[in-house]
């Protein structure tokens, strides 16, 4: 309870500070469809979806020396302790639920369309990331590493949800408040680790459908001369060596 309380803290100071923090001129409301296909039609997102995607087809086809190894350490020393029910918490949707419902009474009561815009881009990306995450549950039918038997395990549906959270705070109120999303996102991916219920692919994928979704629709919704920001992760792999390679452009 003391960490639904302290989530609904910060999320008023949010919606209290949204007015100030973003333009007063809002984008012409695009259709459900457009935003549906924001992950692949907003750049920057689409950048997102395909690095992730790759990087999640690179674990899954080298899970034998990476994924499944890892899952086994992790599971046997759990590192997170205690800290693991906060990263569980935080990928329940709860503050994407109580950060639209607070954005709808802001725009009530302070009269802003603003406030009502960024309602309608949590409601989108939470609910679209989910579809997807959902329907890839039972279509993958991926075998939970806790339990052979309960086969919902691709993509971390925490995952998804927290990620999705973090990109729309992260796009809409700036790194103040997207910097501590998104730590408190990676936060929820390692705990699902920790918790022997997803394999590292698995939280990658939801993480990247969650992410995807955050910022296509962000950025579906906002006014043309705001999108100059570019930037591109792109996967580096060579023998012995993986990372990645990220490119700024303003």
């Amino acid at each position: 309870m003391k960490f639904q309380l302290s989530i609904l803290l910060v999320l008023f100071a949010i919606s209290a500070s949204s007015s100030a923090g973003t333009p007063a001129v809002v984008s012409p409301a695009p259709s459900l469809t457009s935003d549906f296909i924001s992950p692949v039609t907003q750049s920057m997102a689409r950048t997102i979806l395909l690095t992730g995607g790759l990087l999640t087809l690179f674990l899954v086809l080298d899970r034998d020396q990476i994924s499944d190894p890892l899952q086994t350490r992790i599971d046997e020393e759990r590192p997170l302790g205690k800290f693991a029910v906060v990263g569980d918490q935080y990928g329940r949707t709860f503050q994407n639920a109580a950060y639209v419902l607070g954005m709808l009474a802001h725009g009530h009561f302070a009269k802003s369309s603003r406030s009502y815009q960024l309602a309608r881009i949590m409601t989108e990306a939470t609910l679209y990331s989910g579809m997807w995450s959902t329907a890839l549950k039972y279509t993958v039918r991926e075998k939970r590493p806790d339990n052979p038997t309960n086969r919902v395990s691709f993509p971390s549906g925490h995952s998804t949800m927290a990620m999705a959270f973090a990109a729309v705070i992260g796009a809409n109120h700036g790194w103040k408040w997207g910097v501590p999303a998104y730590l408190l996102a990676g936060l929820t991916m390692a705990s699902r680790m920790n918790d022997n219920q997803h394999y590292l692919h698995d939280v990658i994928a939801g993480a990247t459908i969650g992410v995807a979704y955050g910022l296509g629709v962000s950025l579906n919704q906002r006014p043309v001369s705001e999108t100059g920001l570019s930037w591109q992760i792109i996967p580096s792999m060579e023998p012995g060596r993986y990372g990645l390679m990220g490119r700024f452009a303003w």
